[in-house]
């Protein structure tokens, strides 16, 4: 894995070269506060000829409990895939102000992870 990193004001991006697919995971602004419209964007760039078909993004509390699953398919996605986080589980609840970890795989890859800090 190579990764880096990079910090601005109010951007944190994560990026890996794996294989065929790089994956950047922008989270503007972390800490999030959804009431103001605010969510966790994760953005996966394939490199290379071959592109993303599908993406999910599991988000997960301090506990290891699942709180919420995102799916994303497209027919063939050379130039990106967005998933965004609203804050809220599976069953539409508010999810309350603490930190959360996520876990993306797409059908290329699995494994990426990171850090989500909501604030209420």
């Amino acid at each position: 894995i190579i990764g880096a990193i990079s910090l601005s004001a109010d951007t944190m991006t994560f990026t890996y070269s794996i294989d065929t697919v790089k994956i950047e995971n922008k989270i503007r602004p972390n800490p999030f506060y959804p009431g103001n419209g605010d969510a966790v964007m994760v953005e996966i760039v394939p490199v290379g000829t071959s592109g993303i078909t599908f993406a999910e993004m599991i988000i997960v509390n301090i506990k290891g409990e699942q709180v919420k699953k995102l799916y994303k398919t497209v027919q063939d996605s050379t130039k990106g895939v967005f998933i965004a986080w609203d804050g809220k589980n599976d069953t539409g609840r508010e999810m309350p102000s603490g930190i959360y970890f996520y876990y993306l795989q797409t059908d290329q890859k699995n494994g990426i992870g990171g850090k989500i800090v909501l604030i209420r």
